[in-house]
């Protein structure tokens, strides 16, 4: 039977809009399942998806420094500062551990060029004695050696006046003494040269008086020429020097030779001084 107007045609009709109207609105939509394999969303207790969780990192703005300490940063993903720990998400200080100091090397110990040992006093001084004791004999007696003439090639004295031979023996230690000074000034030059230090200066004074000692005996050198006899004498002087300062100092083959060398250039322009002022003084 039809009801007034907007009303129902028959009374089927109005059932079956009932149950449909009940069944969507009183009864709750049940959840989606899952398909297998896959992960369901979050839910809270009465069924309804929570609220996905923002990234902390979308809500910081891309920076080119720090805002705390100004260190440049490495990217505009960077949320922590490597420099002071500043934290880009919490806006806070996160404590950083700085590693300790690296510790210095430590030198490595270097020999001075003056060594204790090797005889410690005792050999120079007794180096000095028979040195200095072989060339007073020589100049005493008259050695042809150790006194030349003025005439020309062939200028071997056969007699030396006895006034001659007391002038030797008198200007003998100033040349052992100014070869000695020269020497030291060349050991110390040698030693600032190789960064290494120098030692004892009292023992390097008498290690280097005993080897000119030693080496003034290639004076004795006797022969017809002149012109033979002094580049021999020169040659065998440098030899036994540079033979004795690698005996008694710690020194390389070149250390020595570099000693060996400036000792002959001091000695050489000690003499050409004291001859211009000895020119200019008389």
């Amino acid at each position: 039977m039809r009801k007034g107007e907007g009303g129902y045609a028959d009374n089927a009709d109005e059932g079956s809009f009932l149950s449909e109207y009940h069944q969507r609105v009183m009864t709750p939509d049940e959840p989606d399942t899952p398909e297998e394999g896959t992960t369901p969303d979050p839910a809270d207790d009465r069924g309804q998806p929570l609220p996905l969780e923002e990234d902390p990192a979308d809500d910081v703005a891309a920076l080119d420094v720090c805002p705390s300490c100004g260190a440049p940063l490495r990217g505009g993903d960077t949320l922590v500062c490597v420099r002071c720990g500043y934290d880009m998400r919490t806006l806070s200080q996160t404590p950083t551990e700085t590693p300790p100091p690296a510790e210095p090397m430590p030198e490595p110990d270097v020999d001075p060029i003056v060594p204790p040992g090797r005889g410690v006093s005792w050999l120079p001084i007794a180096l000095i004695v028979c040195g200095l004791a072989v060339m007073a004999w020589g100049l005493l007696s008259g050695q042809p050696g150790l006194f030349t003439s003025s005439g020309g090639e062939e200028d071997v004295v056969a007699e030396v006046a006895w006034r001659q031979r007391w002038m030797g023996l008198a200007r003998l230690p100033v040349l052992v003494g100014l070869w000695s000074a020269c020497g030291v000034a060349a050991l110390a030059l040698t030693a600032w040269i190789s960064a290494r230090p120098f030692g004892d200066l009292r023992l390097a004074a008498l290690r280097v008086t005993g080897i000119v000692a030693v080496a003034s005996l290639t004076r004795f050198t006797d022969l017809p020429s002149r012109l033979l006899e002094f580049p021999i004498e020169i040659a065998g002087a440098a030899l036994a020097y540079y033979a004795g300062t690698m005996l008694l100092f710690r020194v390389t083959p070149r250390e020595a030779g570099t000693v060996t060398g400036l000792t002959a250039v001091a000695f050489f322009v000690t003499t050409v001084l004291t001859h211009f002022v000895a020119w200019a003084t008389s």
